[in-house]
């Protein structure tokens, strides 16, 4: 399996079909679609299914994508058509078609937010991936799966002030990798601090 050093690679790997390529696309990309999806949906469950089969689309599709944003673009339009899909079908026997179109067009307002927050996520998972391990494991469980200190100790077993440190050196390292991050924008990076800055608090 080769080492995939960037966009352009990445994207080829997918072109060609190779597995790796496409375990790192969902990676990068299942949990913030996921979130995204439950924004719309407001179902957690319907949303993992959502986005499990917007990859399906991708696998299906010849991923000849130019750049990595149009890549993300698709998955993203293809995960908000089919929450869109799900309420006209849910609200089918209860409301009129115009009704219904009301309620999307009042979604469509929300997913900007959604998609912006998702982008946060996104933003964060990768630059926690570029941190060494022993900072990784922890910032993963303290911003991810949401855990406290006392709560870490006990899942990985470490000194109640090694993890207080981890944390620590590990969230000065994620906002400067998230700084020097040009490929998001101000409104991410910004957003990415603020949550880093509630959830690590």
């Amino acid at each position: 399996m080769r080492i995939l050093t960037g966009d352009t690679e990445l994207l080829d790997a997918l072109k060609q079909g190779e597995s790796h390529a496409f375990t790192e696309v969902y990676g990068m990309f299942y949990k913030p679609l996921c979130y995204f999806a439950e924004k719309i949906t407001g179902n957690s469950s319907h949303a993992e299914d959502i986005a499990t089969e917007s990859f399906v689309k991708l696998l299906q599709k010849n991923p000849d994508f130019e750049t990595l944003p149009h890549l993300k673009s698709f998955l993203y339009t293809t995960t908000k058509n089919a929450c869109y899909d799900l309420l006209r079908m849910q609200k089918r026997h209860e409301q009129t078609h115009s009704e219904i179109k009301y309620l999307a067009d009042i979604s469509e307002e929300e997913t900007e937010q959604a998609v912006i927050m998702a982008e946060v996520l996104q933003a964060i998972y990768e630059a926690i991936d570029q941190l060494p391990d022993k900072y990784k494991t922890v910032l993963k469980l303290a911003l991810i799966e949401g855990m406290n200190n006392d709560e870490i100790v006990v899942q990985t077993g470490m000194a109640y002030q090694t993890v207080r440190n981890h944390k620590s050196e590990a969230t000065k390292l994620l906002r400067i990798s998230l700084f020097k991050n040009g490929s998001i924008s101000s409104v991410v990076l910004f957003c990415s601090l603020l949550y880093i800055g509630e959830k690590l608090q």
